[in-house]
């Protein structure tokens, strides 16, 4: 059974009086700090704690009991600050691909969901992504990064020249394909287990939202046609009742890009709760088109990965349970004039019929 200290970890120290030390343990994803007081033997314990020494093997070098190495394994392991290589490892720990994803999920590990856990749930889920445009073809490419294998995909366009500065995995030979059947093909190259059902139709109704996206554990709204805010309520009015999880990305517009909400069935507002928010303030005016350019507006491709890429640590977050969404209850815009995001909060409305007014939790 060799020990080591978990690979996200770094060990400060100061020595103190009486051959004690003060040992500062720092969790480099989370920025937590545990601080621990060890006495000599205990420190010698500590600094052979490389993955290359058992327990036998330590107690005997430092002239110590097995008893005060498993002493002090079980204080570190409370902590959540040791591996210890005898214990099960997943395929994912072997072959090496999530290693680095692994040891940012160790931060967050708990008593009932190891790293592995975590992982492992990426790996069984199905999301539904609505639109592989500037936005839904970086969140598809995100998701696989972290280990997606199972998709849905919906998108009735083909690529066009104008597509290539913005969206992820298109090249120039793929101009007068169909998005999905890219996307699924580059989806093959990252991962040749992937499993992509692919739609090549446009969303027009909750009806088909269920049907596009049954049995799917997380569905993403990316679609702005015929309107981002026409299909948030499609997907709400689907998802909701049917208990699925789902983010509405707000896509992007000038120097801002807007963000969430994402949405609990039963432990969150909804789309209809957010719009409710915006009544008062927005009620008294009206939209004026004037040009068609008004109607594509302009961004950078940078722009839109960062955009998609908040979405996707959203979606790990609700399917790994690793931390909580941040845009639960929330949406948020980004000035990237500025560098700045405003968080904006809203609740559940007392009069919504979807989420029932606050009755099934906040």
């Amino acid at each position: 059974m060799n020990i080591k200290i978990h690979d996200g970890v770094s060990v400060i120290y100061r020595p103190l009086r009486n051959k004690t030390y003060e040992v500062n343990f720092l969790f480099k994803v989370s920025g937590r700090i545990l601080t621990l007081r060890l006495n000599h033997p205990a420190f010698l314990i500590l600094k052979m704690l490389d993955g290359t020494h058992a327990f036998k093997e330590i107690a005997e070098v430092n002239g110590i009991s097995a008893q005060e190495v498993r002493k002090l394994m079980k204080i570190l392991s409370q902590h959540r600050l040791v591996d210890i290589n005898h214990q099960k490892s997943g395929k994912h720990e072997t072959d090496g691909r999530f290693k680095n994803q692994l040891n940012f999920f160790a931060d967050y590990e708990t008593k009932n969901l190891s790293r592995q856990d975590m992982q492992d749930q990426l790996n069984r889920s199905k999301v539904a992504v609505i639109g592989l445009g500037g936005i839904g073809s970086w969140v598809v490419y995100g998701l696989a990064l972290a280990g997606i294998k199972n998709f849905i995909l919906i998108d009735p366009d083909k690529i066009s020249l104008s597509n290539l500065s913005r969206q992820a995995l298109y090249g120039i030979a793929d101009t007068g394909k169909f998005k999905v059947d890219v996307m699924r093909s580059r989806l093959a190259l990252l991962d040749q287990t992937t499993d992509c059902r692919i739609i090549k139709r446009t969303v027009k109704s909750p009806a088909n939202v269920s049907n596009f996206t049954f049995k799917a554990d997380l569905v993403i709204n990316c679609a702005d046609n015929p309107a981002t805010d026409q299909v948030n309520r499609w997907v709400t009015d689907a998802c909701y009742s049917a208990g699925q999880p789902h983010i509405l990305c707000g896509g992007y517009d000038g120097h801002l890009s807007f963000l969430g909400p994402t949405v609990i069935p039963d432990k969150s507002a909804c789309w209809y709760c957010y719009e409710k928010s915006l009544d008062a303030r927005l009620a008294a005016y009206r939209h004026l088109q004037i040009t068609e350019s008004e109607i594509e507006g302009g961004s950078l491709g940078s722009i839109s990965a960062i955009t998609a890429n908040f979405h996707v640590l959203e979606a790990v977050k609700v399917l790994t349970g690793f931390s909580k969404p941040l845009l639960r209850n929330a949406v948020a815009e980004i000035d990237f004039h500025r560098f700045q995001l405003n968080l904006k909060r809203f609740r559940k409305h007392h009069s919504c019929k979807i989420c029932n007014g606050g009755k099934n939790g906040r």
